[in-house]
């Protein structure tokens, strides 16, 4: 590492980590992100709906301009 690190006096340093609170399991850190889950749903309705217009005759569709 070279010398001119702005953090060698810290960077080896202990994690802090609370007396008397346990460290939270990865399955619970996991959940907190859970929101994200929608992300992939909606992909696969995407994915559904790009199957379904790729497999279709294109004169059982109307091009509507908003």
């Amino acid at each position: 590492m070279k010398n001119d690190f702005p953090y060698t006096d810290i960077i080896d340093l202990p994690h802090f980590h609370a007396e008397g609170r346990p460290y939270m399991p990865n399955s619970e850190r996991a959940a907190q992100f859970m929101p994200f889950k929608s992300l992939s749903e909606y992909s696969n309705y995407v994915d559904d709906k790009t199957d379904e217009v790729n497999g279709a005759d294109d004169a059982n569709y109307t091009i509507v301009l908003d």
